[in-house]
Parts: C-alpha cells; sequence; structure tokens
C-alpha cells in the first residue's frame, strides 16, 4: 500500500502547472463573445454623444441666426448670413467642434439666406443617413424651424423661421 501511495504522490510532483490548451480556447472564446455583444454598445454610445453635440450646434445657430436676423440694420432679413458670419460677431455661436463650417462629426455646416433673404436655409451634413433622420425628427416642430426637416442621403436641411 505504501508502494502505491508513493507512486502517486511522485506523479503529481512531475506534472507541470498552467492552462491546457482547452482552457485556453474556451476562455479566448468566452472574451470573444463578450466583445461581440459589447463593442457594438459602446459605439452606440459614441454616436448617441455626437447626436446630443450636433442638436445643440444646431440649436445655437437656429437662435444665433433669430438674432442676426433681428438686429435693425437686418430689417427682418438673413441678407448675407454665412456660418462664419455667425462664428466671428457676437451671435453666440462657439467656433465649431473642428474649425468653423464644421459640425461635431467632422462634417460641414453651411447656412445661407434664401427666398430673397425673408428665409435661410440650414444644412448641416452627418455621417449617415440614419443619423441625419435622428436629427431630423428632434428636430420636426421645433420653435425657429420654418420647413419640415429632410434628408437627402446623410444631409439635412431646413429652412428658418
Amino acid at each position: 500500500m505504501r508502494h502505491i501511495i508513493r507512486k502517486a504522490g511522485r506523479s503529481t510532483g512531475n506534472r507541470q502547472n498552467g492552462f491546457t490548451l482547452v482552457e485556453m480556447i474556451i476562455t479566448t472564446g468566452i472574451i470573444g463573445i463578450f466583445a461581440i455583444l459589447v463593442i457594438p454598445r459602446a459605439s452606440g454610445i459614441f454616436t448617441s454623444n455626437n447626436l446630443i453635440v450636433a442638436q445643440a450646434e444646431i440649436e445655437s445657430v437656429i437662435r444665433a441666426a433669430q438674432k442676426y436676423r433681428s438686429a435693425s440694420v437686418r430689417a427682418g432679413l438673413y441678407t448675407g448670413i454665412t456660418i462664419t458670419t455667425l462664428s466671428n460677431g457676437a451671435y453666440g455661436v462657439e467656433p465649431f467642434t473642428t474649425g468653423t463650417n464644421q459640425n461635431a462629426f467632422g462634417e460641414t455646416v453651411s447656412i445661407v439666406s434664401a427666398n430673397s433673404n425673408s428665409d435661410a436655409t440650414l444644412t448641416y451634413v452627418t455621417p449617415s443617413a440614419a443619423d441625419c433622420q435622428n436629427l431630423a425628427d428632434n428636430l420636426s416642430g421645433r420653435a425657429g424651424v420654418k420647413t419640415v426637416p429632410a434628408c437627402t442621403a446623410s444631409t439635412l436641411s431646413f429652412n428658418l423661421e
């Protein structure tokens, strides 16, 4: 009996510590499944944050355009309005995220007078049609928005009141 116990003791002493190949494969699989579930949700958080910033930028431009139009020298018209004018003047538009005329997505934003200067058209480019539609839905019926915001591919445009 002693011989059996000693032999068993000796064989376990020679065993090397570490993970087996099967354990490594299972662990890698679990990490992979976790990554597949988490990464798309995390990227959605960043997109959502950009949409919030985009919404704030657009609302800032709307307020600034109304202030621009209400100046006595403008006589209720949008004559000469541009994003650069709104950014450089005392109209409350902060410089955009990545420079003048670039929005939270690094895309183009512009505003021009329309309809004999009685209206102004705001154009805001987004990275995707889905982002554009989210912004359009959020802006529908808002004060300062004259026409229903519409998307052409990833470009949002509407007239201001």
